[in-house]
């Protein structure tokens, strides 16, 4: 069973290219979030978005 369990848990990071790979994604995602939101709230802020 332990065989199986190891397999269904390596399985999806597979595509992500490993453990590394995955958590890599998830911090770039982010990181990537966090600077189009902060570059929005600046660009509000100084009045070069105009709604």
């Amino acid at each position: 069973s332990r065989i199986s369990v190891g397999q269904v848990e390596q399985n999806p990071f597979r595509h992500f290219g490993g453990e590394s790979g995955l958590f890599s994604g998830i911090g770039m995602t982010v990181g990537l979030a966090g600077v189009g939101a902060w570059y929005v709230v600046r660009s509000e802020e100084s009045g070069v978005i105009q709604a």
